[in-house]
């Protein structure tokens, strides 16, 4: 009986959409369609059909509407309900105890707006040239798990993307120093996203002796530069020897 209902069903979607019954005594009722969102326990909310008589009891079959033949779901109560799509679906309402006329169908979409959960731990406040990271990574979604989530890390050095930090392992390498900004990114499959930034000022350790290489220009220039300068005037204000008598 339940697939002649179901069946039922289906074929008045094909030829004419959603059908409501009407009785004598009231008219249960749906809406055409219906947008619901996941919540972050990726839970939605099916709707309940209004009006009816009181203590009748509707039990759901979802499919997806591009597949009407194979049911996601069946017996489905009306009220809170895990959901593990998103998309485009069919919910076809079956009166418990009823008949295929009593039977209720509405369009569906189910849509997910809530970004993954992403926590890192274990970096440092400050690093020094020649440091490497050693933190975790773990993230979550209220919908997806698995290759459906999307994690990158993105390592910019002055403003530029600098992916010879990012070592096999997934840690970073500051083997220079300067400005370093390191990007953590978890998106899932509907393209909700989560960006966690860090910067870092990364210096030498101890007394940076690079410090002294514009300071030692300066002086090889400077001496380049006046010491023919200190020849010429030695070589104007040099003393004549006066020659013996003989």
């Amino acid at each position: 009986m339940k697939k002649l209902i179901i069946l039922f069903a289906v074929c008045l979607l094909l030829v004419g959409g959603t059908y409501i019954t009407v009785s004598a005594e009231t008219s249960p009722t749906l809406n055409e369609s219906y947008t619901l969102n996941v919540d972050e326990n990726g839970m939605i909310e099916i709707p309940a059909v209004e009006s009816g008589a009181a203590g009748e009891e509707y039990l759901v079959s979802i499919f997806r509407t591009s597949d009407l033949a194979h049911p996601l779901y069946e017996d489905v109560a009306v009220g809170k309900f895990k959901m593990g799509y998103t998309g485009s679906f069919t919910f076809i309402y079956e009166l418990v105890g009823g008949t295929p006329e009593d039977s209720l169908m509405t369009s569906v979409t189910v849509k997910d707006s809530i970004a993954p959960v992403l926590n890192i731990s274990g970096l440092e406040e400050t690093y020094f040239v020649g440091d490497t990271t050693s933190f975790k990574v773990e993230y979550s979604d209220n919908m997806d798990s698995g290759e459906k989530l999307i994690y990158t890390l993105r390592v910019w050095y002055e403003d530029a993307p600098y992916t010879a930090a990012v070592q096999e392992n997934g840690q970073v390498l500051f083997d220079v120093k300067g400005d370093y900004r390191l990007v953590f990114t978890v998106r899932d499959s509907s393209d909700n996203t989560v960006v966690q930034e860090f910067s870092y000022k990364v210096a030498v350790n101890g007394f940076d002796y690079s410090m002294l290489i514009p300071v030692l220009a300066v002086a090889i220039m400077l001496a380049m530069f006046i010491g023919p300068i200190i020849f010429v005037v030695k070589s104007e204000f040099r003393p004549v020897k006066k020659e013996k008598k003989k």
